[in-house]
């Protein structure tokens, strides 16, 4: 196999943690419910009506303020006694940086000529790691964010996968010569139905060591030593 001119990878489960531990917490210190009710309501829901809302959030079809006023109404929980400015807090103390991957996307960025992200995110979170975390951003030359138009669709659908190789190849990059790493092997398999010459799975449930380690070997196989 060539060695890859392009590395495109995801955000949220490679570049940063994801925990609404915090979240429900605090939702539950201001409202007093207990943070199990809290969750099984949302889980309860999540695969009818709140899964549609979560999907309408990510896709940028509604707004942040719509999205919370749905989200705490599945909750029972008055819009005066957690207000949107403390959700739009909550909401977003959710992540936590992966240093080993920030150091490794660092040292590897020489050695490709394009590097990018695919993100399922929404208007909130995205705009957050863009003004508290904008190192783990800085690297890439161009991020696909599924909430923003005209991209407006979810891993693992095609379309978003489509943005990112029109970039490729406007760039004169083959998709077939970049390598693509995500947490969800379903969204790994994905890049590759679309073209996309090698991926990388990175296994949420591996401790962060195992998984950067798996990448640098992947990366050494290709002829890219970091």
């Amino acid at each position: 196999m060539k060695r890859p001119r392009a590395f495109i990878t995801d955000l949220g489960g490679v570049l940063v943690n994801v925990s609404f531990d915090s979240f429900f917490k605090s939702v539950s210190n201001i409202t007093g419910k207990k943070e199990t009710e809290l969750r099984e309501r949302l889980t309860l829901n999540d695969k009818h009506f709140l899964g549609n809302v979560n999907r309408d959030f990510g896709t940028g079809r509604i707004g942040a303020r719509d999205y919370y006023e749905q989200v705490f109404d599945v909750l029972s929980i008055d819009f005066e006694k957690f207000t949107f400015k403390l959700f739009v807090e909550s909401f977003n103390n959710v992540f936590s940086e992966i240093e080993e991957m920030t150091s490794l996307i660092q040292a590897a960025k020489p050695h490709f000529d394009f590097m990018a992200i695919i993100t399922n995110t929404n208007e909130l979170h995205y705009d957050h790691l863009c003004s508290e975390m904008p190192q783990i951003l800085e690297p890439f030359d161009e991020i696909f964010a599924s909430h923003e138009y005209p991209i407006n669709c979810l891993k693992p659908a095609r379309c978003i996968y489509d943005h990112a190789l029109c970039y490729l190849k406007r760039n004169g990059v083959d998709p077939s010569n970049a390598i693509f790493v995500d947490d969800l092997f379903e969204n790994c398999k994905a890049a590759e139905d679309v073209g996309m010459g090698d991926y990388f799975h990175f296994v949420h449930t591996n401790p962060i060591e195992v998984n950067v380690d798996g990448l640098r070997r992947k990366l050494s196989g290709r002829g890219i030593n970091i």
